[in-house]
């Protein structure tokens, strides 16, 4: 039987003792764009992801939520690449036992960390990240805070 991100959220709502001052929707929001940007990365760079996520909703630079934040985008460009690539963005897994629900627990379990402030911003303030394999021409200009596994933070 398979089971829909979405759902899966809502069961491991009812399961967990961590207190967020979140709406589901917006745990969901930072959840899916940590399992989305970086499902593949050590834990350390999974929190770095939510974490630049959180400062952007603390700037008032960016959106004050983290679905607008997650969602922005400047002209036809995203902020983040899987939300305009196309495909499918709300995965739905064989079962919630599955390899990619596993992933997606354990974004939802970060995302609820650092939602609750149980989590330190282990990227000294980052708002902005990408994959090593690229050099965005904004990457020059910004002063770059750490790096975990294949992506390098900047604030």
């Amino acid at each position: 039987m398979s089971i829909g991100a979405e759902a899966l959220l809502m069961l491991i709502l009812q399961k967990t003792d961590i207190q967020v001052d979140a709406e589901p929707q917006e745990v969901y929001c930072l959840s899916l764009n940590v399992y989305q940007e970086a499902r593949g990365e050590p834990a350390e760079g999974q929190v770095a992801v939510a974490n630049v996520v959180k400062n952007r909703v603390e700037s008032r630079h960016y959106p004050n939520t983290y679905c607008k934040v997650v969602k922005q985008r400047y002209g036809r460009v995203c902020q983040f690449s899987w939300y305009c690539d196309g495909l499918r963005d709300h995965p739905i897994f064989r079962s919630k036992y599955s390899v990619d629900a596993e992933a997606f627990k354990a974004a939802v379990g970060i995302a609820l960390q650092v939602l609750a402030g149980n989590i330190e911003d282990n990227t000294h303030g980052a708002l902005y990240f990408h994959a090593d394999y690229v050099k965005p021409r904004w990457s020059r200009i910004k002063h770059k805070t750490i790096r975990y596994g294949n992506h390098i933070f900047y604030r």
